[in-house]
């Protein structure tokens, strides 16, 4: 009962399975007994956040978002979940059980300490089986950020998770969901970058057997994303070439 950092780890995680009642119980009580845990305060002042959060729900989909983004985007991301769930289930012959649930942020230090308890992180979603965290569109530049697709992308990861329970592996997941941007998302266009190419031409792609420790052990600064591009590649490959495809 003692043990404030377990409190704070779990409220944490009970997050990602949608519970934010039980989270909230664990986290002030991690809180009340050591306040100076950075990731139990910025979750806690996160909750207070989502509070202020309008929220939408249905059968297939339970939506927070910002009040003042609301009106606008409601209707593009209640689509997009219906879209997916109908097209993805039929692709891979897999029905979602649960409403997928779905919180854009429009601030992207809120999606991180909702994602990890810390400011910072350098990624834009996050999925953790039926719950989907993500930048909105206000949270970064237009230029650089396609929050549509990568909202497509997301929702691919709830199909594989929920698939193989939780089991799939990490590079074979984000293929999956770089394949789906790519063939079937609300922008779809193949997107390889300079830095793969140049890893291509060093010899540095990974061996399919080995290429979770690109993401998971990587070696050099770009590796992560080279990966990313290397498993979509394999997914296209493999619809491409086998008569069953993805």
């Amino acid at each position: 009962a003692d043990n404030f950092a377990a409190h704070g780890t779990l409220g944490i995680n009970l997050l990602r399975v949608n519970r934010l009642k039980d989270a909230r119980l664990h986290l002030e009580l991690a809180h009340r007994g050591h306040g100076f845990d950075a990731r139990v305060v910025n979750t806690l002042r996160l909750l207070d956040t989502l509070d202020g959060f309008e929220t939408y729900r249905s059968q297939a989909a339970v939506l927070r978002i910002s009040v003042d983004e609301a009106a606008v985007l409601t209707p593009y991301v209640v689509e997009a979940i219906d879209r997916a769930r109908r097209e993805m289930a039929e692709r891979y012959d897999f029905v979602l059980e649960r409403p997928v649930v779905v919180e854009l942020y429009p601030h992207h230090d809120d999606f991180a300490v909702r994602t990890a308890g810390l400011p910072g992180i350098g990624i834009l979603g996050a999925a953790f089986g039926d719950v989907v965290v993500m930048n909105g569109p206000s949270a970064q530049s237009a230029d650089d950020f396609d929050w549509a697709n990568a909202l497509w992308h997301e929702l691919a990861h709830v199909f594989t998770l929920n698939m193989t329970n939780n089991l799939v592996s990490r590079w074979f997941s984000e293929g999956v969901s770089v394949f789906e941007e790519w063939t079937h998302g609300p922008t779809p266009r193949a997107s390889v970058s300079m830095g793969f190419i140049e890893a291509y031409a060093d010899g540095r792609l990974l061996p399919i057997a080995e290429l979770e420790n690109g993401f998971m052990r990587p070696t050099y600064p770009d590796q992560i994303e080279v990966s990313y591009i290397q498993s979509g590649l394999v997914c296209q490959f493999i619809d491409m070439n086998f008569e069953q495809g993805l």
